[in-house]
């Protein structure tokens, strides 16, 4: 069944793959994303999902976190949704930075929604 709690869940999983402290639990990063995800990066590249967790993993975080808004998601059926949002990066002094529009895809198998598909286009906007 297609529900409001299932669209705030899986926004609550997109969010927690924005904090630093998930991206490097591994363990938890292979709950939230399929076997067979892929991104393509606000950079233009393209990265399966070997490739993201090694990158992930190593990553450092300067001060600051993701600032994101205007979640917007759409039933593809209902064991997969596409949830489209603005991200960026918000400094310890506020400046915010690395605007980018995002859309994710979402898929349900066994009960568990993972991340198939994701990806970030650049813009100004924010």
């Amino acid at each position: 069944m297609c529900s409001t709690s299932i669209i705030e869940q899986v926004i609550a999983k997109e969010c927690a793959l924005h904090r630093k402290e998930n991206r490097h639990n591994m363990a938890l990063c292979h709950e939230l994303l399929h076997p067979q995800f892929i991104e393509v990066g606000r950079s233009g590249s393209l990265y399966d999902l070997g490739q993201i967790l090694c990158l992930m993993n190593e990553e450092e975080w300067p001060d600051g976190e993701v600032a994101v808004e205007q979640f917007h998601c759409v039933y593809m059926k209902c064991d997969a949704l596409l949830l489209t949002y603005r991200s960026a990066w918000r400094s310890s002094d506020g400046t915010l930075s690395e605007h980018a529009y995002r859309s994710s895809l979402w898929v349900e198998q066994n009960g568990k929604w993972q991340l198939l598909h994701h990806q970030g286009t650049p813009t100004n906007l924010f």
